[in-house]
């Protein structure tokens, strides 16, 4: 090696650090001046305004940024207020009986008032006339049911890794704007306090991820076509209830043959790490998901990923409130994504599907 060449402080990548750092800092200055509760990326700084009616036939107007603001600080108020001081003894108890659900699934105290500090973000900014909501610990809906913005929240997406102690588990909230069954997602949080890691999305503009160790806001941008199996990871959920899934053994036995990677997953922060990844990963839902777990599942269809029923080669809406409960593969571009939902086709309909 000539001397030259030779960098053992490695000088010649400080200017790209320090340029980090001064965007960094720049992005934290013009963010918190604007209102935002968290540094954001240059392009939701300078973006336009764009006023969504909140009824269809007019009333009042509320700018897209406006209601990226308040999700932006309810996610975080919703950690620091409702969760954080709650998780140790969370984390220490037994599940009470009143805390169980159907099948092995259950919520917590922390789930219950995270949700409630949401939803009150919402309506002292906006005023409750003039939203819906849709909670995960509600199981409904709540607001005004004429109004043409709808808040969808998870309050915890994996109570079961945030109660045994895992970091992967995120607070997530989406507005939306239509009526119920033609609603379009326009701004969307994504807030993994355990991981450092927030996403968010504005229609048109972009998704953006900001880690909190590093201060780096970054674009994230479109996913690559994918076509050998054996370079992605997927990942699988099952249903709560027995009785409700599918022949997942033998649909994961399968792909393992076909030399996939196969884990089973909980929460939406496997998601987030499609998008980190640039599309390797597949996911597939064996139903048991409501409208709040497509939160992030918008974001990631618009970078190119598709979502499909079992065996159905129609493309399905993230927004579409009939996905509550359906068996589900979510697939990036290309011949790895065809070749899982030929399988999943070929093995749920072989004999009927369960």
């Amino acid at each position: 090696m000539k001397a030259e060449h030779f960098d053992p402080l490695g000088r010649s990548g400080l200017p790209k650090l320090a340029e980090r750092a001064e965007i960094s800092s720049e992005d934290a200055l013009e963010s918190q001046g604007l209102g935002f509760a968290f540094p954001v990326h240059k392009k939701i700084r300078t973006m336009q305004a764009l006023h969504i009616p909140t009824f269809a036939e007019g009333g009042e107007q509320i700018d897209r940024a406006e209601l990226l603001k308040v999700s932006l600080r309810s996610v975080k108020n919703a950690w620091e207020k409702a969760i954080e001081p709650r998780i140790g003894a969370i984390r220490n108890k037994a599940v009470e009986e009143k805390e169980r659900k159907e099948g092995n699934d259950f919520f917590t105290e922390a789930d219950v008032e995270s949700e409630k500090l949401i939803v009150g973000e919402f309506t002292r900014e906006f005023g409750e006339q003039n939203l819906q909501f849709y909670g995960e610990e509600v199981g409904g809906y709540s607001g005004n049911p004429d109004a043409n913005i709808t808040v969808r929240i998870d309050p915890i997406d994996g109570t079961h890794t945030f109660k045994f102690g895992k970091q992967d588990w995120c607070i997530m909230v989406g507005v939306y704007e239509g009526k119920r069954d033609a609603q379009e997602q326009i701004v969307a949080s994504v807030f993994s306090p355990e991981r450092n890691e927030l996403f968010y999305y504005v229609k048109d503009i972009g998704a953006f991820s900001y880690n909190q160790e590093t201060g780096e806001s970054t674009e994230l941008l479109p996913v690559e076509g994918q076509d050998d199996l054996r370079e992605l990871i997927v990942s699988f959920y099952a249903h709560a209830e027995f009785e409700q899934r599918g022949k997942d053994d033998e649909i994961i036995k399968t792909l393992g043959e076909q030399g996939a990677e196969v884990k089973m997953f909980s929460s939406g922060t496997e998601v987030l790490e499609a998008f980190m990844t640039r599309g390797k990963r597949i996911l597939i839902f064996d139903g048991d998901m409501d409208q709040t777990d497509y939160i992030p599942l918008s974001m990631l269809v618009r970078a190119g990923y598709k979502i499909y029923e079992w065996g159905a080669d129609q493309e399905i809406r993230p927004e579409d409130p009939a996905l509550d409960n359906k068996k589900v593969v979510i697939v990036p571009p290309g011949q790895a994504g065809l070749q899982v939902r030929e399988l999943i086709a070929h093995i749920h309909t072989k004999d009927g599907p369960n």
